[in-house]
């Protein structure tokens, strides 16, 4: 069939077909990355919830910083691999170490590496051992419990 066209012809239909299939396979590849970890949650499980305290969680959170809660973060950096995560609950310039603390590990694009982690006390402060399976874009979110209320902080680390 094409046999029978002129040979600018036979070149143009050929060039057509690649970049079809190279548009197809970049169509796959891209799927294929995108799905790797799973389905991307949209709507987060608990959003009735959180809209129900969502108020309150502000309040708490601004009177506790006004109040001079924060958290000193003593690991900056993060790897793959196993990593001993520390940081410190402080009120002004003292270390606070006997309230109950966790932290949220997320991973950026999917749901699928995310986990509660309880924090572990001693007189510098918190810590844990944190698994990071793989590089890319890391969020910790650190919450301790302060006069019955809340005060949490989000990092974001960048893993290579």
């Amino acid at each position: 069939m094409l046999r029978n066209l002129h040979p600018s012809m036979q070149i143009a239909f050929l060039i057509i077909g690649l970049v079809f299939l190279a548009l197809f396979s970049a169509t796959y590849y891209t799927f294929k990355i995108a799905l790797k970890d799973g389905p991307i949650e949209v709507v987060d499980k608990n959003y009735y919830q959180i809209g129900l305290n969502y108020e309150q969680a502000i309040k708490d959170k601004k009177l506790l910083k006004q109040e001079g809660y924060s958290f000193e973060l003593v690991s900056r950096e993060l790897h793959r691999g196993e990593n001993l995560f520390r940081v410190n609950f402080k009120k002004g310039n003292k270390i606070l170490n006997q309230n109950s603390a966790y932290l949220v590990l997320e991973r950026g694009a999917t749901d699928k590496f995310n986990r509660k982690i309880n924090l572990q006390s001693d007189t510098q402060g918190y810590f844990t051992k944190l698994e990071i399976p793989s590089e890319g874009k890391w969020i910790v979110t650190v919450v301790a419990n302060e006069q019955s209320k809340e005060f949490s902080e989000t990092f974001v680390f960048q893993v290579d």
